[in-house]
């Protein structure tokens, strides 16, 4: 994409679709929106070039031609008023990818990725801005003594590269650190005093990332962090893309973890196309202040795989003291777990994603989290989301609340249009609870399809689609939900007396809203058709047979967790599964 030219004078091609001419004010008003990142597009669209007048960099300017074209058409004449038959035409301004050639969209859409914000493909740029100071980090056949300012004079560790970064943030200028795909770094990503302190310069972003001119198709560069940490920031204003973080589960060890406060500039923070296995924390963003929490955070298309430790607990992810976190299209698989010799026996104490109740604004969206050690989503706190996500064999799939919360503290959540499968048990202590509603302040259950049964459930034998505790006093809106199990009896409905399998109340007798609402409000079935959805019939209809049905799951969620960019199948994305389990169950 690009005009190519900044001196012309442009007028709409007959063959695009009609449209109305902006006002200068409009237009202005549009570009000076800066659209909160917790709201990325995912529009398809192959490339996001933001280098719209092809001069080699990214600034202003490139808003500049970007609204100029949308205003006046594609350029063909000069200033002058002759016809320029040298200048190449515009291929497009349909930034969106919408079909719509002149559209408002296009202009916001621009502007949110230019200020860091994701591609309309749902991908987050890597640009190279007009004063940015590249770093090139690849340890294959880099030189400390090198400058690192090309790819061919690359830096050897990433103790060098950090310090030219630190040298670039004190003369006011943007950088990045690059690193060629394939490269294996042996250690961790460290700066002064084993943390990384910059962000933002220059009023841009900083990003480490996978170098952006190669093919994303290639391997993802590896920080083999051996028994440390992967990624440890007391920084803001940052983009981490398209890398893995591989530890190995010392007890102290944590992948990539965000600390501070947010008047110290620790927010608006983009993870994007992350793989982090094998630490005893994954992810973390973990302010040190609840009333200065880090803000404005994304963790997009990243994955969390087997944080585990020999003793205490283990997490895929965890949030704490930060205000405005959406986790986008993430896959949490098998988190939390004791990784010793003889056993490897599940924890009540670790999850796939813990968030503690000081965490607020927590949104997961299109994510897939299969058998955590306890819980697949654990919300505490104020404004949780879960919407769209696939809960697969946790012992506990999603939980809003918790017993031990301050009376300040009682949870408000958002629990709707999941679909939640199976359950399991912790260290031999039956569980296998769906959703969990505790001390609810507002807590929202609907549209929700709760799938119980074996043998794709690993344990089905105990628990219920809903676990309910707390004080006698609760708001909440569950309803709308279809719950399938095959122990329910429709001729003699659960009641308050007979409450399983749909729910177990621990909450004290007469509190309000009633248990019964439960049952009302709900559709419950106990047989389906023999062609009702399931997981192997998913795997199958796209050619992935399973050794037996109890690792669907599984497979399902490792599938997931392998899609990276340039090797992203839609087909493991939780919103697949749910659309073809809704066709089956619609046949």
């Amino acid at each position: 994409m690009g005009c190519g030219r900044t001196n012309c004078r442009c007028k709409p091609e007959p063959t695009m679709s009609k449209w109305t001419p902006m006002g200068v004010g409009l237009i202005g008003v549009l570009i000076g929106l800066m659209l909160s990142l917790l709201v990325p597009s995912v529009k398809a669209q192959d490339a996001c070039d933001l280098d719209f007048t092809n001069d080699g960099v990214v600034d202003n300017r490139d808003i500049e031609a970007f609204v100029r074209v949308y205003s006046e058409g594609p350029c063909a004449i000069l200033d002058d008023g002759s016809v320029d038959t040298l200048a190449p035409a515009c291929d497009s301004i349909d930034f969106n990818g919408d079909g719509s050639f002149y559209d408002p969209e296009d202009i916001t859409a621009f502007q949110r990725a230019f200020d860091g914000g994701p591609c309309p493909n749902g991908w987050y740029p890597v640009p190279k801005w007009a004063d940015q100071v590249r770093v090139w980090l690849a340890p294959s056949y880099g030189n400390d003594a090198n400058s690192g300012i090309k790819r061919e004079l690359a830096v050897a560790t990433p103790t060098r590269a950090y310090a030219l970064v630190q040298d670039a943030a004190h003369a006011g200028r943007p950088w990045a650190v690059v690193i060629p795909r394939g490269e294996w770094i042996v250690g961790n990503l460290t700066g002064e005093y084993g943390a990384w302190a910059y962000g933002a310069s220059g009023g841009r972003r900083g990003y480490i990332a996978a170098d952006p001119d190669d093919d994303p198709s290639l391997p993802r560069p590896v920080i083999d962090a051996g028994g440390g940490s992967g990624f440890i920031g007391y920084c803001g204003n940052i983009t981490i893309a398209s890398l893995e973080f591989r530890g190995h589960g010392a007890d102290a060890s944590v992948g990539v973890h965000f600390y501070g406060r947010g008047s110290e500039g620790r927010g608006n923070i983009v993870v994007s196309d992350v793989l982090c296995r094998e630490f005893s924390g994954n992810f973390a963003i973990q302010g040190s202040d609840k009333a200065d929490p880090i803000k404005n955070v994304v963790v997009s298309r990243c994955a969390s795989k087997w944080a585990f430790r020999v003793s205490g607990y283990a997490q895929g992810a965890f949030v704490s003291c930060a205000d405005g976190v959406l986790f986008d299209t993430v896959t949490l698989q098998q988190n939390g777990y004791r990784w010793a010799d003889p056993v490897d026996p599940p924890d009540v104490g670790s999850h796939n994603y813990y968030g503690v109740s000081n965490a607020t604004n927590i949104v997961w969206n299109n994510c897939v989290t299969v058998e955590a050690s306890a819980t697949g989503l654990q919300f505490r706190g104020r404004h949780q989301v879960a919407r769209g996500c696939v809960a697969i064999n946790n012992p506990l799939g999603i939980t809003a609340g918790h017993a031990q919360a301050l009376p300040d503290e009682d949870s408000s959540a958002e629990i709707v249009g999941n679909l939640i499968i199976g359950g399991g048990d912790i260290d031999g202590n039956p569980r296998s609870f769906s959703i969990g509603v505790n001390r609810a302040s507002g807590v929202v259950v609907r549209d929700n399809i709760i799938w119980r049964v074996a043998p794709e459930g690993l344990r089905m034998d105990t628990g219920a689609a809903f676990w309910l505790q707390g004080g006698e006093h609760q708001e909440w809106d569950i309803s709308g939900n279809l719950i399938y199990d095959p122990r329910i009896n429709l001729t003699d409905p659960p009641t308050s007396a007979s409450t399983a399998p749909l729910f177990r109340d621990d909450r004290p007798i007469g509190s309000t809203p009633t248990s019964a609402s439960l049952i009302e409000e709900n559709t419950l079935v106990n047989a389906i058709p023999a062609s009702a959805p399931t997981l192997s019939g998913y795997l199958d209809s796209h050619g992935v047979n399973v050794f037996a049905p109890e690792f669907a799951g599984r497979t399902f969620g490792e599938l997931a967790s392998l899609n990276r960019r340039g090797d992203w199948k839609d087909e493991w994305e939780s919103k697949s599964l749910i659309s073809w389990w809704k066709q089956r169950l619609s046949d």
